[in-house]
């Protein structure tokens, strides 16, 4: 069998005329928060309500937030608290979403303790 050059010729002047495809991982998502994230690249640790702990990977990380890496991000439960291992600090967090092997972290809004109406001297 031998290889008609013209035919071969067409297709590859066909596919370099192309448009060029995005790739899905490619393509830029919409920032969707207000705080803007750092890389860090740390050693963190998720700690759940029954008192487990999983090791993960601090990857960025805001006032608001934080992305981490940890195998079976898909089980993490809906609400858990990270630790920062380097630093120690503890942060209340929801699992805002999960995607393979990653999980992006928002971090509880910590409310100072409101005054109740008629408990004072009187």
């Amino acid at each position: 069998m031998g290889v008609d050059r013209e035919k071969l010729s067409r297709r590859i002047m066909a596919i370099a005329a192309a448009a060029p495809l995005a790739a899905p991982a490619l393509i830029k998502r919409k920032e969707q928060r207000n705080q803007n994230r750092r890389a860090i690249f740390r050693f963190g640790t998720l700690i759940m309500a029954d008192r487990s702990q999983l090791s993960c990977i601090i990857k960025d990380i805001s006032e608001n937030g934080a992305r981490i890496g940890i195998e079976g991000a898909d089980r993490l439960p809906e609400r858990l608290i990270l630790k920062l291992n380097y630093t120690g600090a503890r942060r209340r967090a929801r699992v805002a979403w999960r995607r393979d092997n990653e999980a992006g972290l928002s971090f509880a809004m910590e409310q100072a303790p409101t005054s109740i109406q008629g408990t004072g001297p009187g």
